[in-house]
């Protein structure tokens, strides 16, 4: 038998041993002529032999199960108790403990079962198993930004707590237009109009846009094929100009029709990428646009200095000379109301035989106010020239795309009025 242990006693008048044993007792031989007294206190059940000499007496006072056997007469065996022994168990074996366990997991309990159960931890031990879920589906309205990738999705019942929060600490990333180009082609050169940028043309100044330039910054998050060419053209709603373009765009993309633009004035085209996203894993699909890319026409105003003297018996071809020869400033604008423009005069308005004029559109009305470095009004340097001849007093301008425009001309009663670096602002009716 394994770690069993053997004793003998011999000699002494009354020898008493105390044996505590981590498996068991085998036998205990007594040789000498007096009494035996022993205890015996094992952790497992116990088997105890006593050969002895006439007077022998017998104490058990075990926690287990124990079997006792003298062999003499005139004996006496008392037996303190008989109740289970310890015994070396696992905690799974407990008759309210249910299932095996896992790495990491914990022992909680579980009032529906009125029994103890293993968990895997999140965020922190104890509570029923149903603690950790939700128990309807919940809609989120919070329109924070923090939750623009979940507003008006319903999560559904029994999601977990740990889920929702990585929806809310880690949320869904849309994909975004991270670049936008259109390349639009004039009569005399290419210009690159980028996103959220705008681009001034005279009127009559025609354009064609056959090459877009764009990327997605998570195209795995788009719909294949689903993005499109998007225009607004004089404030109207976007509507669709070409659809099913890549998502994964590599270098250009030639439009299938290219655009035609006649510029006329006041005109103004408004581009932009539209795409859907739909890799939220809420089920979330949304919209995705990019920046907006701008085309105007817009007429100019002029600031001129010229020795020529433009009168009211002066031609169209002498008042569009004077402009195209002498320009000092010019401003690209569509009709400023109320408000002023500002032109910058040099040298030519400072020599002694030049004249400083000012011209612009006809249906923008006339000159309100003229002031010098917005302090001085001057208004009164100038005096309208009207033409001869014409209904409104206007001359016929006729600008770098052959566009025939009526004009204001205004002219200085003195030459070399201003310096250098004076500015002009003016304001219309």
């Amino acid at each position: 038998m394994a770690d069993a242990i053997n004793l003998t006693l011999s000699n002494g008048d009354s020898p008493s041993i105390i044996v505590s044993a981590s498996n068991s007792v085998s036998s205990i031989v007594g040789t000498p002529d007096s009494s035996i007294s022993l205890s015996v206190n094992p952790s497992t059940d116990s088997s105890v032999s006593i050969n002895s000499v006439p007077t022998t007496q017998l104490t058990i006072a075990s926690t287990g199960t124990s079997v006792a056997t003298v062999s003499q007469l005139n004996n006496s065996l008392t037996v303190s108790t008989a109740i289970q022994a310890p015994h070396k168990f696992k905690l799974r074996e407990l008759l309210d403990v249910s299932g095996d366990p896992t790495d990491d997991q914990v022992l909680v309990y579980d009032q529906p079962t009125d029994s103890f159960i293993f968990e895997s931890q999140s965020g922190g031990g104890g509570g029923s198993s149903t603690d950790h879920v939700i128990n309807s589906d919940l809609f989120v309205t919070n329109s924070d930004l923090a939750f623009q990738t979940m507003v008006g999705n319903t999560i559904q019942n029994n999601t977990t707590i740990e889920s929702i929060l990585q929806q809310i600490l880690s949320p869904y990333e849309r994909s975004e237009f991270n670049s936008f180009s259109i390349y639009a082609t004039t009569a005399i050169t290419t210009i690159t109009v980028g996103s959220n940028n705008t681009q001034n043309l005279e009127v009559g100044d025609d354009v064609t846009v056959s090459t877009v330039n764009y990327s997605l910054t998570l195209p795995g998050n788009v719909l294949d094929n689903s993005v499109t060419l998007e225009r607004s053209i004089d404030n109207a709603s976007y509507s669709s100009y070409q659809s099913g373009l890549s998502d994964s765009p590599s270098g250009n993309v030639t439009l299938g029709t290219e655009i035609g633009i006649s510029g006329n004035p006041n005109v103004r085209h408004r581009y932009r990428f539209s795409a859907t996203d739909n890799g939220n894993p809420n089920g979330q699909v949304v919209t995705i646009y990019s920046g907006v890319a701008t085309l105007n026409w817009k007429n100019r105003m002029y600031l001129m200095g010229s020795s020529a003297s433009v009168a009211a018996s002066s031609s169209d071809v002498d008042f569009n000379n004077v402009i195209f020869n002498n320009t000092v400033d010019n401003v690209l604008t569509n009709d400023p109301g109320t408000a002023s423009v500002l032109l910058d005069c040099n040298v030519q308005n400072q020599l002694a035989d030049n004249y400083s004029y000012i011209s612009y559109p006809a249906s923008w009305g006339i000159i309100q106010s003229i002031k010098q470095n917005d302090s001085t009004d001057v208004t009164t340097d100038f005096s309208l020239v009207i033409k001869a001849g014409s209904t409104d007093g206007s001359f016929a301008r006729t600008n770098a795309h052959g566009i025939v425009i009526p004009y204001y001309l205004y002219k200085t009663f003195d030459s070399g009025a201003y310096h250098a670096d004076v500015e002009l602002t003016v304001t219309l009716s």
